[in-house]
């Protein structure tokens, strides 16, 4: 990435790279070439790995749910309610590192400054006064909206709308496409070995070849 910001620098280009150099070097971001390259890697950390991971915790959790599955075959307008549960139940990033401004007390401990925390919203996502019956996986639930997966406040996705979309538009194109999709029996589920994700790195699913 390093090689890149070095070129950006002689060669511009109609770029994103190249828009937070010129903001840098024009004193609109106070930017050392390490925080660039640093927020250009979790842009696209976030812009692509969230949404397949995504994609693939809403296809598992439809095919152990054979019976939502087909509610939403039968009517493709519960995509856009199936995306929220599956944010909510099986949220791609389950929390994030953030680190403590100043000296504060959280749940009877005292955190110093600088403090480096693990936040999980999943937990959140999960919290029984917030969602009845919260470890159930339900499509049709009308309260999923609250859920945290997309955090808040300033720090709110930016890319929310446009994974909802995607989401939406992948749950409705392989219920129109893959007759009688399923799980493949007998399998070992395999997740990625992190904190940070909650994806899959091995589910396999079947379906019938259409005449």
């Amino acid at each position: 990435m390093l090689i890149f910001l070095k070129q950006r620098s002689v060669n511009p280009q109609d770029d994103l790279l190249t828009g937070l150099l010129n903001a840098s070097l024009e004193g609109e971001a106070n930017l050392s070439a390490p925080e660039i390259i640093s927020l250009v890697m979790q842009l696209l950390f976030a812009g692509h790995e969230t949404t397949a991971h995504l994609i693939g915790n809403a296809v598992a959790l439809l095919v152990q749910h054979p019976e939502q599955l087909e509610a939403l075959r039968q009517n493709p307008s519960l995509a856009v309610n199936a995306v929220e549960e599956v944010m909510r139940f099986e949220s791609p990033v389950p929390g994030l590192i953030r680190t403590t401004t100043e000296s504060v007390e959280l749940g009877g401990v005292q955190l110093p400054k600088g403090a480096r925390l693990q936040l999980l919203y999943a937990s959140g996502n999960r919290d029984d006064m917030q969602f009845t019956e919260p470890e159930r996986f339900d499509i049709h639930r009308v309260s999923n909206g609250k859920h945290l997966a997309f955090g808040g406040g300033i720090h709110y996705c930016v890319g929310a709308a446009l994974a909802r979309l995607e989401g939406r538009i992948a749950l409705e194109v392989l219920t129109r496409r893959l007759s009688n999709l399923r799980m493949v029996p007998n399998q070992e589920i395999a997740y990625v070995p992190t904190i940070i994700i909650r994806g899959l790195l091995k589910f396999l699913v079947e379906w019938d070849a259409i005449d």
